[in-house]
């Protein structure tokens, strides 16, 4: 069911990986959700899963801009911890 040569691990590289985990290709609110998931919970920015250009890095961004332009509390250019990888 589950693709897993498009699933971010060391091994892959930036270019043909899509998703943050398996799960992450159920659906694509699956994908939003597992993404914003990993870029909240980890500790460190993982070498090439937030690459400038990457897929992954690309749905950082959307999901920055979305909240940005959806609640008022959230400032444009702030340093929140969604968007400290794009930074």
């Amino acid at each position: 069911m589950f693709d897993n040569s498009k699933v971010y691990n060391q091994i892959n590289n930036k270019y043909n990986t899509n998703f943050v985990n398996s799960y992450a290709q159920t659906n694509r609110d699956e994908d939003i959700a597992s993404t914003f998931e990993d870029i909240m919970g980890r500790a460190y920015k993982p070498v090439g899963c937030y690459d400038v250009g990457s897929p992954i890095y690309n749905k950082v961004v959307l999901i920055n801009k979305v909240l940005e332009d959806t609640y008022e509390c959230v400032k444009t250019g702030g340093n929140y911890q969604w968007n400290r990888f794009i930074r």
